[in-house]
């Protein structure tokens, strides 16, 4: 607590200014009244005694300052009247200070919207539980080197679920568009047809009802579906008794079970409001002649990624020689669901346009610097005068700190704006290639970590008031 009472102290100070300097004019005055008046009895004339008294006492200014600070106030003053005397100059140069703020904003609002999302995308953990657990397999062949965003074949991934020991559990999925009816005119709905511990296996959690059972991922099993929360609101009004009740979907009769929360999403299915058990006939879990399904699991505490990839090679390369006619040259994969995600939702491109943007903020750096040497440069008989007058280089640098901190603050400020502005614009333009588990209702919050990191680059990169002061005030 005692840096707070030296602060109250400080502000106090602050507010007795007039007094305290007062009392240090009056003193001043004294001082060179009784030097005068000595200097007058060795036989000096009144001018000459007055003029060599406030010679032997030296700059008055400095004195002053000396004295203002030893009582406490003389730097929350000081900093007052920087700031005041460095908005002051912007504004003299209005033209300088538009063009130095502009080029910062841009440059600082276009890294604060791509980095935004880079962050929420790449570098952010995913939204489920103990997400760098979860693996995404992938078909591969050994041949021929494609890669498939789906496994090689429905019994092939049956097999393999039975056998693995890496996985704790293991779903599919397939994205599917729904025809909808009733509760308002027909309209295709985009989601997906899952099995049934599609939700427990990323860990996500209904806000209403609950998750589908194993009986229900059977073939003539009752009809169930899951809501996501933009289509409860949207198509059923928010309807309160929504669970239990039936919708109809391609014609058929589907109970309603359970409702997702609106922050939930899988970015590989894309955007998806309405799900529905898989429910594989016999005849299609056997099926080793398409890849219609995509998969991915929960591994094991304790075992690796790379372990995992080990058992399924050796577990393929089994399914190889028992099934030559399919199997030959393929295998699975198993991939971190996150570098999976970066991979097929743009992340590639997100970083050539974060390289790009990165090169717009070191020009606007660059041409900031040169805006500010230049102005410097014209303020060489300024500092000349000022350094006459018994400033110190100390005194002139923290005067040209405060200015560019002024002037990096403007431009965060508006950086800021075009930052959110950004945002917003990129979200209206490629709507369908922002991920959506990234969203909060529609949208990416902008980071102000990194807005204030990026603003604070500008600021290092350009203050280096102490070597211009030295040069201009020498």
């Amino acid at each position: 607590m005692e840096w707070l009472t030296r602060l109250a102290m400080r502000l106090r100070a602050l507010r007795r200014g007039d007094t305290v300097h007062r009392e240090i004019t009056e003193e001043w005055q004294f001082h060179i009244d009784l030097r005068t008046e000595e200097n007058i009895r060795r036989g000096m004339t009144p001018e000459a005694a007055r003029r060599i008294a406030e010679q032997h006492f030296g700059n008055r200014g400095y004195i002053k300052d000396l004295s203002w600070e030893e009582r406490g106030g003389g730097l929350l003053e000081t900093l007052w009247h920087d700031l005041k005397f460095g908005i002051r100059q912007l504004r003299k140069s209005l033209g300088f200070t538009v063009i130095a703020v502009v080029t910062l904003a841009l440059g600082i609002g276009a890294n604060t919207a791509i980095f935004s999302y880079i962050n929420a995308w790449m570098i952010k953990p995913l939204p489920y539980p103990k997400a760098d657990r979860l693996m995404v397999f992938v078909s591969h062949d050994k041949k021929k080197g494609w890669t498939r965003n789906s496994v090689t074949s429905t019994a092939d991934f049956f097999d393999f679920q039975k056998q693995n020991t890496s996985f704790e559990q293991t779903a599919t999925w397939a994205g599917w568009n729904f025809n909808l009816t009733g509760d308002g005119p027909p309209s295709l709905v985009e989601g997906g047809r899952v099995s049934w511990n599609y939700f427990e296996t990323l860990g996500g959690k209904p806000m209403l009802g609950r998750t589908f059972t194993p009986d229900e991922d059977r073939p003539g099993a009752p009809h169930v579906a899951i809501l996501s929360q933009g289509l409860w609101l949207s198509r059923f009004a928010g309807e309160p008794n929504i669970i239990g009740r039936n919708i109809t979907i391609g014609g058929e009769a589907y109970t309603v079970v359970g409702v997702m929360p609106g922050t939930f999403q899988f970015p590989l299915m894309g955007i998806a409001n309405l799900w529905t058990p898989l429910a594989l006939t016999d005849k299609e879990r056997a099926d080793r002649g398409s890849s219609w399904l995509s998969a991915f699991g929960r591994l094991r505490p304790g075992v690796t990624s790379k372990q995992a990839g080990a058992e399924s090679a050796a577990l393929f390369a089994r399914l190889e020689t028992q099934y030559p006619l399919t199997n030959t040259n393929l295998t699975l994969l198993v991939n971190s669901m996150t570098s999976e995600i970066g991979r097929n939702e743009g992340a590639p491109e997100v970083m050539i346009c974060f390289a790009i943007v990165g090169l717009i903020l070191l020009i606007a750096c660059a041409n900031v610097a040169n805006l500010m040497l230049a102005r410097a440069t014209g303020r060489t008989k300024e500092f000349a005068v000022r350094g006459a007058l018994g400033a110190t280089r100390g005194r002139l640098a923290r005067q040209l700190l405060t200015e560019s901190l002024l002037l990096f603050f403007f431009g965060g400020l508006a950086g800021m704006f075009i930052g959110l502005w950004g945002m917003r614009w990129i979200e209206s333009q490629i709507p369908d290639h922002i991920p959506m588990y990234l969203v909060n209702y529609g949208h990416v919050d902008l980071d102000f970590a990194t807005l204030a990191f990026h603003a604070g680059n500008c600021a290092v990169v350009r203050l280096r008031p102490r070597s211009r002061v030295r040069k201009f005030a020498a």
